[in-house]
This record gives C-alpha cells, structure tokens and sequence, in this order.
C-alpha cells in the first residue's frame, strides 16, 4: 500500500472501474489500482471526481488536502472504521477522570522531554562549537523530566512542558545555519524556513495520528493531556506531542543536508511558505520518513486500547 501525492496545478482525478486516472491539463498521465494505495495527499488545486471520493471512503483510502502556504487550513476526509462502541466509552471515562488523565499527561510529557534531550544530547556530538547552548538546554529538560516526579495537576504539567520548550527551542535553534533566520518557534504564520517546515510537518503528522486513532477504534477528539475542545482533535494532538522530537530531528537533517535550501521557500507578508521546487524535494522525503511515523502512532493507539480493557 502506497500514497498518492498530487502536487500539480491542472491536475484532476478521475475513478475509471476500480483504477484512480490521472489527468494533468486534459492529457492522461497515469492509472493506479485503488488496491495499492491507502492514502492520496493533494497538494495544489485539482479536480476530484466524486464518485471518487465515495470510492476512497469505502475502501479505506485517507483523503488530505493539504495546504503547505497555510498548514492550519488543511482537511482530511478519513477512512471509516467500525468497531465496538464500548472502546469510545471506555475512553471518555478515562478522558473525564482527572486522576487517571495527569497520570497518562505525565508518562506522555516526560517521553517527549526525553526524546528532546537526547535529540540534543546527540547533536552535541557533531556541533561542539554549540556546547555551552546545547549543553545549558540538556540540563533545563533534565530538571523539567525531574520535576515531573512531583507533578500532581495538569497545570503543573503544563507549565514543565512549557518551560521545557523554551529551552529546547533555545538549544534547537542554535544547530540552524544563521541563514536561515530561525530563532525560536513561531506559527499562523512561520515566518522562516524552520518554521515553515515544522509548521507543514506537525500538521502532516497531525492527519497520520487521526488516521492512526481511527483505525484503532478510538475517538480522535477525546484526548487527555489535551482536552476535549471545540473542533480540536485533541487525542491526536496527545500523540503528536511523542512524536514532535522525531520531526524535529528530520527538519534538522533536511536542511544540514541541504535537502531543503533557503532558496526553496518564499516570503511575503502572509509568511515563508515552500515554492514549488521545495514542495518537490519535500513531499517525497516526507513520505519516506512518514512511514516510520506511521508505525509509532499505531503502536501508540493500541497502547491506549490496552489500557482502556484494564
């Protein structure tokens, strides 16, 4: 199973038998079986037939619009999944219990700030000339993984994870070439490359952990260190936050290995977003790493199922 990614302007879609068509500017390009693929991701303006997406719906096939100028304005038409009610039930019970909510806050939390330490302790290794930045960074997380010990509230957590992320961020930002003008998280809009690229890739990320939940019979918008909010999935933001420090180390790779270059992206006043020869070196590499992702997020969501049937 594989992902379609449509990223060119007169492009369309079309549902010949069991086969996705292929169309750019009215000429025919290519037809791919339905069976070979489990997610098409549509990155420019294109022409979608409907009996296609009633097609992608009934054989489980994820449909995301994505929009990689403004990441926030993104869609997802997700696979249906049916499976006991009693899993859903079992998960708002868990999800209203503040007790059983900060214990499951704190595990998460501190997994996070553990994987950003290490992050860090990692990148020690190959910029010393950052040592006294990176190294002060590893300690404030350090102290935050032990504070947590003592976290009784959600609040308390909340205010941990938020100190750490501002000195990982410090440290972070430091193994960016100057260039690049990052100087610590900013969104809605980015207003750089990093930021334009951790912006893009939370939110790609975002859709797999929906996906995720969803083939495992969870409800996306219960969450648990995040709380149920109007229009948030917040159980998939739960998961994301696990992830974070794996993207964060592939945007880092991206742009050391000049993958991704400051001449690949534009800027005006609605921020930096990816130009076109960026979106073609991003989207492919996205979906490399994405199937590492995948894995994590499933094996996170069955985690939650277990202990759900305790």
């Amino acid at each position: 199973m594989g992902t379609l990614i449509v990223d060119r302007k007169g492009a369309s879609l079309k549902l010949q038998r069991k086969a996705i068509t292929v169309h750019e500017n009215g000429e025919y390009r290519t037809s791919i079986p339905l069976s070979h693929i489990d997610r098409i991701i549509i990155c420019n303006n294109t022409q979608i037939g409907t009996n296609l997406l009633g097609a992608a719906a009934e054989n489980g096939i994820a449909f995301t619009v994505i929009d990689s100028r403004n990441p926030q304005k993104s869609s997802q038409m997700y696979p249906v999944k049916r499976t006991d009610v009693q899993r859903r039930l079992n998960q708002y019970v868990l999800a209203t219990a503040g007790t059983n909510a900060e214990q499951w806050s704190a595990i998460l939390i501190r997994k996070k700030l553990q994987k950003q330490r290490r992050l860090l302790q990692n990148a020690l290794k190959q910029r010393a000339d950052k040592r006294k930045y990176l190294l002060t960074a590893i300690q404030r997380i350090a102290d935050g993984e032990k504070s947590l010990k003592a976290a009784k509230t959600a609040e308390t957590i909340r205010g941990i994870e938020g100190a750490a992320a501002r000195a990982y961020f410090a440290g972070y930002g430091q193994l960016f070439a100057p260039a690049l003008n990052f100087n610590g998280r900013n969104r809605r809009p980015p207003r750089d490359p990093v930021n334009a690229i951790l912006s893009l890739s939370y939110t790609m990320a975002h859709k797999e952990a929906v996906i995720a939940i969803i083939k495992a019979g969870l409800d996306p918008m219960l969450g648990f260190y995040h709380t149920p909010e109007h229009s948030r999935e917040s159980l998939a933001c739960d998961l994301i936050e696990l992830i974070r420090p794996d993207i964060d180390k592939w945007a880092w790779q991206q742009f050391k290995q000049k993958t991704l270059r400051a001449d690949h992206f534009k800027t005006d006043a609605g921020g930096c977003f990816l130009g076109k020869a960026g979106r073609e070196q991003y989207f492919p590499n996205w979906e490399i790493f994405a199937r590492t992702l995948r894995k994590q997020l499933k094996r996170y969501s069955y985690i939650i199922v277990r202990m759900l049937q305790r």
